[in-house]
């Protein structure tokens, strides 16, 4: 009887602090969903994906026994944004629309839209998209800092720890969703981009911007970082990241000649070298008649959002990165949110014309 009361204690003391964390945890639903313990059931391998001919998806395994890795949650190739199992965010799916935020990397690969191209998107290694074209990230100073041939976490990649070792242990179960206002690890900064900050999208269209009411809200500054040989604006003691927490300058961690002050011009007056980011939109000329917020050109707020405006305000809101680009992939050429290429002038311009509304 003493035994078995030693043992009854034993896994009172082991379970219940475990069990705690589950409930309380930013996620929900069996484990076994995301994770597998040994990779095998029945002589099978255990991955989510895998058999369907996808060259990237394997049978792992892989870190922290998850069952598919990035990939295998958020990529299932079939025609939802949503996966109907596990309810995770696709950033690779063939429906004819409703895109994530992000986009979608099946543009590149040719498996929805116009036809596969590596100017659609980032290539991804997972995905089996070696850049085959540039040598370094465009606006980067020097090609060998970084690979072109980037990861979706990890030093070469967007998501998690930007440094070595473990890359995003943790982040899935700790997440902070809608305002992320600390951005001092990965589950409380925006999206899982370590230092940033923002407001997710939480409600009905959860992880898109589906229209004025319905879309994320981005953290900008009215001035964007200043290079000046100083390269600690990025490299930080807690990896890659932006010092100013903002997403134009988390792309400027890669892009930076493209972004940062000394890149568009040397300050935040017109004219520019580059089209400037983390720059406030004028609150005159043509700039002030864009009033009414648009998922075709969003803008950036300078304070952390609290809830979802369908208003912009000229003189306060932000030019972004993301104002013009996606940030995974689109059908459009340099992953642009609109066809500029296209030879119809009013489809042309259709991004350009929401700020710039004199060329309408």
């Amino acid at each position: 009887m003493k035994l078995i009361k030693y043992i009854s204690a034993f896994f009172t003391v082991l379970f219940v602090p475990l069990y705690a964390g589950v409930a309380t945890s930013a996620i929900s639903g069996n484990c076994s969903t995301c994770h597998t313990m040994h990779n095998s059931q029945n002589g099978s391998a255990m991955a989510t994906y895998g058999a369907d001919g996808q060259p990237w998806k394997g049978t792992g395994p892989y870190e922290t026994l998850t069952r598919g890795g990035c990939l295998g949650c958020h990529a299932s190739g079939t025609s939802s944004n949503i996966d109907a199992v596990t309810g995770a965010p696709q950033v690779y799916h063939t429906g004819a629309s409703d895109d994530l935020a992000g986009g979608n990397f099946a543009y590149i690969l040719g498996n929805k839209g116009s036809g596969a191209a590596d100017y659609k998107g980032h290539n991804v290694v997972e995905f089996g998209k070696l850049e085959g074209t540039l040598l370094g990230p465009p606006g980067h100073h020097d090609p060998m800092v970084i690979g072109v041939s980037i990861t979706c976490s990890g030093i070469f990649g967007c998501h998690g720890t930007r440094s070595s070792g473990v890359h995003f242990k943790g982040a899935h179960h700790k997440n902070v969703d809608g305002r992320c206002d600390t951005a001092s690890d990965i589950y409380d900064s925006y999206r899982f981009l370590k230092g940033v900050k923002g407001y997710e999208n939480n409600g009905t269209y959860k992880w898109q911007n589906k229209d004025a009411n319905n879309h994320n809200e981005y953290y900008g500054a009215a001035t964007p970082m200043t290079y000046s040989s100083n390269c600690s604006i990025c490299h930080t003691p807690d990896g890659v990241q932006p010092v100013n927490n903002t997403i134009s300058g988390f792309c400027g961690t890669c892009h930076r000649e493209l972004h940062v002050a000394d890149g568009i011009g040397g300050d935040t007056s017109s004219p520019f070298t580059r089209h400037p980011t983390d720059v406030v939109l004028p609150n005159s000329g043509e700039y002030a008649s864009y009033a009414s917020y648009s998922v075709v050109t969003p803008v950036a707020r300078t304070t952390v959002a609290s809830s979802i405006s369908n208003t912009v305000t000229p003189g306060t809101d932000v030019v972004m990165c993301l104002s013009c680009h996606a940030a995974h992939a689109t059908d459009n050429y340099k992953m642009l949110r609109w066809n500029f290429k296209s030879a119809t002038l009013s489809t042309a311009i259709s991004g350009c014309n929401v700020c710039h509304t004199s060329k309408n």
